[in-house]
């Protein structure tokens, strides 16, 4: 139904990079094809934009489902995904109009890699809340017996490092 548009996913499709095999491909292939899908999902009601999180495939999608519908995008980088898998980064740095990075180390990261001109596109929110710096005497425990509270959240994986949380509890 929107040919013009197609083929210029397809060109974004072959002319993307980083790509680091043909494994890349596949999976950015799979992933204009998922975009074509919502692309007829947001045809009669669509989003005045798409935000979306992680450099991987939810903003491969994201990028591709922009150009379909002709709205504009952005996504946020988390992680090690800029540094394993920055499946088509530049593509997505140069399409976007405006990344979130969670921390300077990540932006500078990419900067320093694929290049100075997109430093305007960026803008840092980090992950987590500021803590102040003085420690409240009165809510500190009075002995070392008295339980302490801690909350955690984010997925129940191995390199999330709960394991060394319960631990350092435990100590």
């Amino acid at each position: 139904t929107r040919p013009r548009s197609t083929i210029r996913c397809i060109l974004i499709y072959l002319s993307s990079r980083p790509m680091k095999s043909s494994r890349d491909y596949l999976r950015l292939g799979y992933h204009l094809i998922e975009a074509c899908y919502l692309s007829f999902i947001y045809q009669k009601n669509r989003p005045d934009h798409i935000h979306t999180h992680f450099v991987t495939g939810a903003t491969s999608i994201g990028m591709f489902l922009s150009e379909l519908i002709s709205v504009p995008f952005s996504f946020t980088m988390h992680a090690s995904a800029i540094w394993i898998d920055p499946i088509a980064l530049v593509t997505k740095l140069g399409r976007c109009k405006f990344c979130v990075s969670i921390s300077d180390y990540n932006k500078n990261y990419v900067l320093q890699t694929y290049g100075e001109q997109w430093r305007p596109k960026f803008n840092i929110v980090h992950c987590g809340i500021r803590l102040p710096i003085e420690r409240d005497e009165n809510r500190s425990r009075k002995s070392k017996k008295e339980p302490i509270s801690v909350l955690a959240v984010g997925q129940l994986m191995k390199r999330k490092g709960y394991h060394v949380l319960i631990e350092a509890a435990n100590i």
